[in-house]
């Protein structure tokens, strides 16, 4: 029973070690603009659920960096890394819920993930967020809020 314990260990540390290779190797190509290389090495990483490449795959189809442009498929990743907890996607997801793109415009849920990024620390996030907040009332701002906090909360008890 050890061995076994032991032998999965070693495959997990193993297997996260290589994800980390691919994920650094795509970076490496987005940064010098080999875009369609590392559209192909962020899908299986961001397919297996690692928040980061999960961002940077919606960031490739919003921008159409190496895939063709889709906002929606934009938003769908941005939406699977925010659930990993990854700060970029919080952002990105009140940009396109600001801007309608991919998305419904929605200035309220806006301001939500604009909330959780400042409060996760996103630098632009409070400023977009209180640029967002003109457009609402003080009882849509309270409920955002509220929905904020319960969202940060979720996150924080993964």
């Amino acid at each position: 029973m050890f061995r076994a314990r032991s032998f999965l260990f070693v495959v997990l540390i193993c297997l996260a070690w290589a994800a980390r290779a691919d994920f650094e190797s795509a970076v490496s190509d987005f940064s010098a603009g080999s875009y369609e290389m590392a559209a192909a090495k962020f899908k299986p990483l961001a397919e297996a659920g690692l928040p980061t490449a999960q961002y940077y795959l919606g960031m490739m189809f919003e921008e159409g960096h190496g895939l063709k442009r889709d906002d929606g498929l934009a938003f769908f990743w941005y939406r699977q890394a925010a659930e990993g907890g990854d700060l970029d996607a919080f952002f990105a997801l009140g940009q396109m819920y600001a801007l309608g793109r991919g998305i419904h415009k929605d200035p309220m849920v806006a301001w939500i993930w604009y909330d959780i990024a400042a409060a996760a620390g996103h630098r632009l996030a409070q400023i977009e967020r209180d640029r967002n907040a003109l457009q609402l009332n003080a009882m849509q701002i309270e409920e955002a809020a509220d929905l904020s906090r319960a969202w940060q909360a979720a996150l924080n008890r993964r």
